[in-house]
């Protein structure tokens, strides 16, 4: 599959915050920027590039950034540690403020984004009242107890009678 394609329909399945604040921060200029302010060669700077989008676009788990910076982009912990600094600041940060206010001027963005992603399905969107279930039982009863009578054994009789002769089992006291 084209890498461009995927990445489409990866942007499509976003949450719609999410989908906006990409759409309308510059974040690939400010990560081309902060590739030039650290001496990155062009290829570093577009592997840099990848892997912000990686992250933002959840392909890739923001905590995994640093190794993936040293291991893709080929620099350094110490170069890895202050390009990951700098993108949160620059980069990351202000794509969550902006998913912030999205959503606190979009309430309603949640339950049509489900909408739409049932209608895509072609599933029919649950209704609240059809998920909650009046109950008729308990959360959990009490178990009851039961008496079990432990059997008895009754110890035969030592056997102490042995027929001219003395017991074979004991040894002679001399």
């Amino acid at each position: 599959m084209d890498t461009n394609k995927l990445i489409e329909e990866q942007h499509k399945t976003l949450d719609p915050a999410l989908q906006e604040a990409l759409t309308n921060i510059p974040w690939k200029n400010t990560v081309r920027e902060i590739a030039r302010g650290n001496d990155l060669t062009k290829e570093q700077a577009e592997a840099l590039e990848r892997e912000v989008m990686f992250v933002m676009y959840c392909f890739e788990e923001p905590e995994d950034f640093q190794k993936n910076v040293v291991s893709e982009v080929g620099v350094d912990a110490l170069k890895a540690k202050i390009l990951d600094s700098k993108i949160s600041d620059l980069v990351f940060n202000p794509v969550l403020t902006k998913m912030e206010e999205f959503k606190k001027n979009h309430p309603q963005e949640k339950a049509s984004a489900l909408i739409d992603l049932s209608k895509q399905l072609e599933i029919e969107p649950p209704k609240v009242d059809e998920m909650i279930e009046i109950g008729t039982h308990t959360a959990h009863t009490t178990p009851q107890v039961i008496q079990i009578k432990k059997p008895t054994f009754e110890k035969p009789a030592p056997h102490t009678e042995y027929k001219g002769a003395p017991d074979p089992y004991r040894e002679p006291l001399n």
